[in-house]
This record gives structure tokens, C-alpha cells and sequence, in this order.
């Protein structure tokens, strides 16, 4: 399968942000003691107000998930040996996936793939202390944000109804996307230990990347529903992020007990490729009326129309086949 929408609008220019370079912005916060108040390379640092006796650590910009991207994360990680460092159940790890070259349909389906994993990956997070965290809530725990991606779906303007207040607690931030052009991934537990850092940004971007190959939310879950259950793994999944999932007590009951909770979600439109051009054509009219140029081009289209494009003519026949006349 390959992902042929037809809309090519994407987020950035939905929103109008400026298009950053990069794949995954990262915040980690840390307590402790003696902390440093500079890291310098890619991370800047800000108190927070969550915290006790901590920093946030996040990146000025989107890293590249290449080879670069573990020495990014040393560069913080080697500057926390040898101090006090606190991981409490206040402190976490966010992954922001960019979506910004992203089309609304895209993105949605990635939503969706997360959540088809969501149940496992958590646990993969942290068993004890971010299952069912208020500060990280799946859908299992939280299926309200599902009436509000029914709201959202019947919008103009795509993830416009998620706003903070509402949404910004999700394991999976959806207001982010308005926001900043990203997905946010709240579930990681507090750590510094760069192996697991790494290891869960690879596999959140590969998630993103790898719903592409679904054409749309509903194709996602109709092949789950088609193939044998852990192929879904295997096209969603990095080798080793799969292993640990598979090794998880009832992952394939959480997997299906998330499908059928977010299937109207994913079945909603009735057909994904139409709401895609109906959003376009939304934005097109939008963006038209806030260009005069634009406007007056479209006034004098519409007026002209008729004569541009005539009403295509029938011929009927008469009662005389020798006779025939074209009727409008």
C-alpha cells in the first residue's frame, strides 16, 4: 500500500509556520542537585515550575534521527554524570515527532497507529508510574478525547479543537499540532540514560514514518484487522521496540481493546480522500478572500463561467429522425 492522497496541503502551511528542518525535538526534565544551568550544542534550559529543584532540558530545534542524534543526546547526558540527579515521578521525557511536511489525512493516520500500540508502549514507559498518569493519559484512560476527535473531524480547519486546556495531558498531545507542527509524545518516564532516550525517539519516528504506508486511518485498521495481528508490529515497529512489546503479558488484548475503542474515530469520514480535498478546498476559499488579488481573480472567474465553461449540450431526437436539434 502507498499513501496517495490527493490533498498536498500540509500542516505548516495550514497554520502558516515557518518549516523547521529536523525529525524530533526533545524536553527532559531532571531534578536534583547542582545541576547545570547550561549545556550548550543543541539544548537550551528553563526552570520549571512542576519540578522540585529542576530543569527542563529541551532542544532549541528538530534533530535529525540519523547518526548525529545520539551524540546531541550525550551532550546533555554527559553533563548530568556525577551530580544528584533526581528522577521523581514529576519528571518526564516528551518527544515532539515533526508533522509539519505532513498532510492533515497523514497525520491522523499516524494518530491512529499510535494508538492501535498505545496500551504497550506505555508500560514499555514506565509500569508503575506512567499507566494511567494524569500527566500522560492514554485513550484506555481517557477515551473523552475520542468525542473530541469526532468534533475536530467536523471541522474546517484540522486539529483545531484541541486545545491545551483539553488536550495537552494526552500520552499523545494532539494540540501540539496547531501549536508547534508536531505530535507530542508524552509517555517516557524520567531518565537520562541516553540508550533509552534514543531508543524511544527512533521509535516514535519510525511509527510516523511507517503510517505512511497507509493510505488513511481507516486503511490502517482495516489491515489489522485483515492480516495476522503481530504484522501490524512488524510494519509499525523497529525491530527491537517490537521484541519488547511482544514481551509484554496481554499486549495483544490491549492492542485490540484500543482498536475498538478509536475505530469510530478511524471510520469516521466516509471516505478519507474526500474530507482531505474538502479541507483544501476549505483553505483554498480562505486564503482567496484574504487575497485581493486573489478575490477579484475569483469574482471574475465565477462571472465569466457559463462562458468559459458552457453547460455541456444534449442532443435529442424527434419524432422526425431526419430532424434533430441540440437542447440546452
Amino acid at each position: 500500500m502507498s499513501n496517495t492522497e490527493s490533498s498536498k496541503l500540509t500542516i505548516a502551511t495550514l497554520y502558516g509556520q515557518k518549516v523547521r528542518a529536523g525529525d524530533v525535538g526533545l524536553e527532559i526534565e531532571v531534578e536534583g542537585e547542582e545541576l547545570p544551568a547550561e549545556i550548550g550544542g543543541a539544548w537550551l534550559v528553563k526552570n520549571e515550575g512542576s519540578l522540585r529543584n529542576g530543569y527542563e532540558y529541551y532542544t532549541r530545534q528538530p534533530l535529525k534521527v540519523d547518526d548525529t542524534l545520539s551524540t546531541h543526546i550525550c551532550k546533555l547526558t554527559d553533563n548530568l554524570k556525577g551530580k544528584k540527579v533526581d528522577m521523581s515521578n514529576r519528571t518526564s521525557v516528551h518527544v515532539h515527532v515533526n508533522v509539519q511536511q505532513m498532510t492533515p489525512v497523514q497525520v491522523w493516520t499516524a494518530v491512529i497507529c499510535y494508538w492501535m500500540l498505545e496500551g504497550p508502549l506505555t508500560r514499555l514507559c514506565g509500569e508503575k508510574n506512567r499507566v494511567g498518569n494524569l500527566f500522560c493519559l492514554g485513550v484506555e484512560h481517557a477515551e473523552g478525547i475520542l468525542g473530541l476527535c469526532i468534533k475536530d473531524l467536523r471541522k474546517k480547519t484540522p486539529f483545531s479543537a484541541f486545545g491545551l486546556e483539553v488536550a495537552k495531558y494526552g500520552g499523545q498531545n494532539l494540540s501540539a499540532v496547531q501549536r508547534f507542527g508536531s505530535l507530542e509524545y508524552r509517555s517516557m518516564r524520567g531518565t537520562v540514560d541516553p540508550v533509552v532516550i534514543e531508543r524511544w525517539c527512533r521509535a516514535l519516528y519510525h511509527i510516523v514514518e511507517a503510517s505512511k504506508t497507509f493510505a488513511n486511518p481507516a486503511k490502517a485498521v482495516d489491515f489489522y484487522l485483515d492480516s495476522e495481528k503481530d504484522q501490524l508490529l512488524n510494519v509499525l515497529l523497529p525491530a527491537d521496540i517490537r521484541k519488547d512489546v511482544e514481551s509484554k503479558n496481554g499486549y495483544k488484548d490491549m492492542i485490540r481493546n484500543n482498536i475498538l475503542a478509536i475505530a469510530e474515530v478511524a471510520y469516521f469520514p466516509k471516505s478519507w480522500e474526500k474530507w482531505g480535498e474538502d479541507i483544501e478546498n476549505t483553505f483554498k476559499v480562505k486564503k482567496d478572500k484574504n487575497d485581493p488579488d486573489a478575490a477579484f481573480a475569483a469574482a471574475v472567474r465565477d462571472q465569466f463561467e457559463e462562458i468559459i465553461n458552457p453547460a455541456p449540450l444534449r442532443r435529442v431526437r424527434l419524432r422526425d429522425p431526419a430532424i434533430a436539434i441540440l437542447e440546452d
